[in-house]
């Protein structure tokens, strides 16, 4: 099962990039294949972590002249020149998206592949999870407000999940792939 994962490209602190080498290593040792965007920072912890611990790991790249350069822990890659044709492929890759935290690249991630999920164009079934309540909690406040100011429907918290640490988003997805 591949699951893609959404999360910070910038410098973050070393608790964060401890927490994507980690999952990373969690994500290969229970057989799933990383997708990221194969960027620097979080991701790029994600991605050693994925394959440190002999796991698949299919990096979607974007090749910009504005984006950091990436790395090579992979053992496939994809370069796009467009934004959303990335964005398009990591969320065609996934069976199951996971969000740790992140800027504002994240945030365009978390709510393209949400949006994506309410208009049926992925599974209704398939997980997304945001990893840490806290990082994410002023995204939960925004979607509730849209909610009650009427432009969203009551099933967009259905959409998603919020868990505290990786290893619960890890017992999820484990949860999903073997029903």
């Amino acid at each position: 099962m591949r699951v893609t994962v959404f999360c910070g490209s910038s410098p973050s602190s070393p608790f964060h990039l401890r927490t994507a080498r980690h999952f990373g290593g969690i994500l290969a040792g229970a057989g799933f294949t990383c997708v990221n965007g194969g960027g620097p920072g979080m991701m790029r912890a994600l991605c050693e972590g994925a394959m440190e611990a002999g796991g698949q790991v299919h990096g979607v790249l974007l090749n910009a002249e504005r984006y950091p350069p990436g790395h090579n822990a992979f053992t496939e890659r994809v370069e796009f020149d467009e934004l959303a044709l990335r964005q398009k492929m990591l969320i065609d890759l996934g069976d199951a998206y996971v969000a740790l935290p992140g800027g504002i690249g994240t945030m365009f991630e978390v709510l393209d592949v949400i949006s994506r999920k309410l208009l049926g164009q992925i599974p209704a079934d398939r997980p997304i999870i945001l990893v840490d309540r806290v990082e994410f909690a002023a995204l939960r406040v925004l979607l509730e407000d849209v909610v009650r100011r009427g432009f969203g429907y009551g099933s967009l918290h259905e959409a998603y999940t919020m868990v505290d640490a990786v290893g619960a988003a890890a017992v999820l997805l484990a949860e999903y792939r073997d029903r």
